[in-house]
């Protein structure tokens, strides 16, 4: 994880209090400070999820999303430095985010995988005799 010292904590500290009264120029702050952890949490998942590639972009968007809501969420008297919050919190909805997309894709059928079915139950009967080849073929 991170180590930081006092002096960076309660640096934070400050930043996260003006971020929550509504400045907006604060928060650039501890984006700038945390923008190398988003694309390091990436880089440790492999962007081949067998039929397509995660897109580096979305993931960067999910870890932007999660450091703005773990600056809300984030408790400092509960002994844990922002940036180790951060982490985790970073970690945590990029996985979400990767474990939805694989689930999504799943549900959808590769061509590798069509000679694996049951046609019949693929396509309606009203419409598909018996034998699907030979429909298609007519």
């Amino acid at each position: 994880m991170f180590l930081f010292d006092n002096r960076v904590m309660e640096k934070y500290e400050d930043v996260i209090k003006k971020i929550k009264q509504g400045d907006k120029e604060a928060y650039n702050t501890i984006y700038e400070d945390h923008k190398k952890m988003i694309y390091k949490i990436i880089s440790y998942h492999s962007n081949n999820c067998g039929d397509f590639t995660l897109d580096t972009e979305s993931l960067f968007q999910e870890g932007c999303l999660a450091l703005y809501k773990a600056v809300f969420t984030y408790e400092p008297d509960k002994g844990m430095s922002f940036s180790s919050y951060a982490f985790m919190a970073i970690k945590s909805r990029i996985n979400t985010y990767i474990k939805r997309i694989r689930k999504n894709n799943s549900e959808c059928l590769s061509l590798d995988a069509m000679e694996n079915i049951d046609h019949r139950s693929a396509m309606s009967s009203l419409y598909v005799s018996e034998n699907p080849v030979a429909y298609h073929r007519e």
